[in-house]
Formats: C-alpha cells, structure tokens, sequence
C-alpha cells in the first residue's frame, strides 16, 4: 500500500502546535509593545515634561470697560449732570454763595443751593444749620455776606458780636469787663488786679470792701455779701454762674445765650469738621 506524501503524520501535527503555542507564550522583548500602543512613552527618569499652553477655550474672550468718572467741572463732588438737574452751576461750587457747597445744600442741609435762604425766614441757610438765628435779614438788612453779616472774616456763629466789624472783644468769664481790659480774664470776680495781689485795686482802699469779697463795694452787687458779687438781675445767683440756653457755656460769655445750638462763643466753628464745607 503507497503512503500519501500529503498526509502528515501524528507525530509531525503534534510538534507544530508545540512549536505555535511556544512562540505565543514567549515574552516579548522590552519596546516591542509600543507598536500596539497610541500612548507616548514615558521620559526618562530625570527629565520633566514640556510646557504646554492651556487649552483655549471656544467662548470668545471680552473684558468689563472701565467706567470713567462723570465729569465735575467745580470739584464739589456734584457731577455736572446732575448739576444741570438741580439748577445749579456746574463751574460753581457754591451756587449761591451762601457759605455752603451746592453738595452739602443737597446732602445734608437739604436746603435750595440756588437761593441763600431757602425758606424765606430772613435767616441763611448757613446761620439757620448753625442755629445762629439772631442774625435776621429782615430785620437788619442783607450784610456783607450770608455768612458774616458784619464783614469781619469771622463767620456769624463764631462772632462774639456779629454785628459789629470792630467789637469783637471778648468777655471770657462774664464779669462785664472784655479780656483785653481784664487783669484776670479767666476770673469774674478778679478784673482790675494789676499788682496781683488776688483783691482787686478799688477794693484795696480802707472801707472799700465791707463784705472782704475782693470786690470794691462800688462795683459789688451785693456789698454786703461775701457769697454774691455780680447778681445784677436780683435772682440769687452770680450772673456768671448762669446759662440762660442750657448749651454749657454761662450765658454772659455766650454769644447767643438764648440759643443752645448756636452758640460758637467758645469754639472756632469749621464746616467741614462738623457738616457743610465753608465753600468761601
């Protein structure tokens, strides 16, 4: 019987499967994976990674405008727009030069910045937030200015006499005799004691004094009382010692003594230190 040359024999079958699964189960040498792979290899040990841009993004990039100030010609803090809206001048930052920014008119006093007196009460918007109603126009005549009706550079809430350019000398402690006249002007009851010997220099002569108060019987209120010496309203009290308004400054050295909130007599009144800002 021929052999068929086609046929393999059992033997032969046998070692080309050995021969196939040895070489499936071999490893691979190192590197050769990296056909099979997308990835990047890693760097070496060492070494770091280039620097890459971050991803941008699809959105179009716009950036917030700056707002620019409104414009405020006069500096008052009031922008010219809204200057137009109140009637006001823009290159003016007292509109109606009352002593008071047309701001401050606006936000605080809440007055008329266009007229000096915004109530029609014969007292300036100026002197009326100060309480220094003394000062009536209607009564005395518009002054030098709504704020310093005398014209003396000091303004009316802070004028001893504010109706006077040239008096304007004060009387500290009441004792009726102005401080530049005064020998102890911090003293009502010591005026005329120029050899400072604590007792004024009427009362030094014999028989001058019957109380010994230290004020000559002449200009004593009350000679025969050592306790009362300048109570010339009779009530009880010496004058000095009496605040009529209650504001805490006795009244014959408050240069409006029956109005608490005006009283500027011991005081330099600023604007801007306790509300409007002096626009002058």
């Amino acid at each position: 019987m021929t052999r068929n040359s086609n046929h393999c024999s059992l033997p032969g079958v046998l070692l080309r499967l050995w021969l196939i699964l040895a070489l499936m189960l071999a490893p691979l040498p190192p590197g050769s994976l990296q056909i099979f792979s997308q990835e990047e290899p890693p760097p070496p040990e060492g070494t770091s990674l280039p620097e890459t841009a971050p991803p941008t993004s699809l959105e179009p990039q716009t950036s917030t405008p700056l707002v620019e100030p409104a414009p405020d010609a006069d500096g008052d803090g009031l922008p010219d727009n809204q200057e137009e809206g109140a009637g006001t001048n823009p290159y003016n930052p007292d509109t109606d030069h009352d002593g008071v920014t047309d701001t401050d008119e606006i936000v605080i006093t809440e007055t008329d910045p266009t007229v000096t007196d915004s109530d029609s009460d014969g007292v300036s918007d100026y002197n009326e937030f100060y309480g220094t109603t003394v000062i009536d126009t209607d009564l005395y005549g518009p002054g030098v200015t709504p704020y310093d009706w005398d014209g003396d550079g000091i303004s009316d809430p802070s004028d001893p006499n504010p109706f006077d350019a040239v008096y304007n000398d004060w009387d500290t402690d009441g004792d009726y005799v102005s401080d530049s006249l005064d020998s102890d002007p911090w003293n009502p009851s010591i005026w005329a004691d120029w050899n400072h010997n604590g007792i004024n220099e009427d009362a030094e002569a014999p028989g001058g004094d019957d109380d010994g108060d230290g004020v000559a019987n002449g200009d004593d209120s009350n000679p025969g009382d050592p306790h009362l010496f300048n109570d010339w309203n009779n009530n009880g009290s010496d004058d000095h010692g009496e605040d009529i308004d209650g504001d805490g400054v006795m009244h014959l050295a408050d240069s409006h003594p029956s109005s608490a909130s005006g009283n500027s007599a011991t005081k330099a009144v600023t604007l801007s230190s306790v509300g409007p800002r002096l626009a002058v």
